[in-house]
């Protein structure tokens, strides 16, 4: 939610709100954009959408994905083929998922 005082809508030029993200101008100008926080770290975000995935799939959770050469563990599976192309240039570019290991260790 919004809360403007009357003295700024005053001051603004012509204004409407096109979605609930932002509050724009007659020219199409944003006035002030809309931030949804995070509130377990305190992240913002200008979309719902990357909010929800974050508290989803990142805050609070520990790396899923796992080096096959070494300790380096990240959220992100593109981030260890990154690695391995940069740190194991000569080794296969491959990504462990430790998730995916302790599910069929359960079974």
């Amino acid at each position: 939610t919004f809360l403007f005082s009357d003295t700024y809508l005053a001051n603004a030029q012509r204004y409407y709100v096109q979605s609930s993200q932002c509050v724009y101008k007659a020219d199409g100008t944003p006035l002030m954009k809309r931030y949804y926080p995070c509130h377990k770290c305190g992240k913002s975000f200008t979309r719902k959408n990357n909010l929800y995935n974050h508290l989803k799939f990142q805050c609070g959770q520990l790396p899923k994905f796992n080096c096959p050469y070494c300790t380096y563990r990240t959220k992100h599976s593109s981030n260890v083929r990154s690695h391995v192309r940069r740190i194991h240039p000569d080794q296969q570019v491959y990504v462990l998922d430790l998730r995916m290991k302790q599910e069929n260790q359960t079974r």
